[in-house]
């Protein structure tokens, strides 16, 4: 598996986030989705990436929109070492 410091620009990342929600009925969900991305830009301690393929989507909020519309970033430490919240791994 790639380092972070071995990425380029158009690499494909797996990530996974997870988070709690909370509708206004007031039930409690864990949003869990998975996607395929590809890095766009790379940075130092950084990349930016965005969606190509949504793996699985579970309680996605209503708020959130569509999950192949994502796009974001994560830092190199999430490489070495990831929270329960979000897992990246470079494929």
């Amino acid at each position: 598996m790639k380092k972070f410091k071995d990425l380029t620009v158009g690499d494909k990342l797996w990530v996974n986030k997870k988070r709690l929600w909370s509708h206004k009925d007031g039930s409690s969900h864990e949003q869990d989705i998975t996607w395929i991305v590809e890095v766009t830009a790379l940075y130092d301690n950084r990349c930016e990436y965005k969606a190509v393929e949504v793996l699985d989507a579970k309680d996605v909020c209503p708020l959130y929109g569509n999950p192949i519309d994502m796009q974001g970033g994560c830092s190199h430490t999430l490489f070495e070492r990831s929270p329960r919240s979000i897992t990246v791994k470079a494929l």
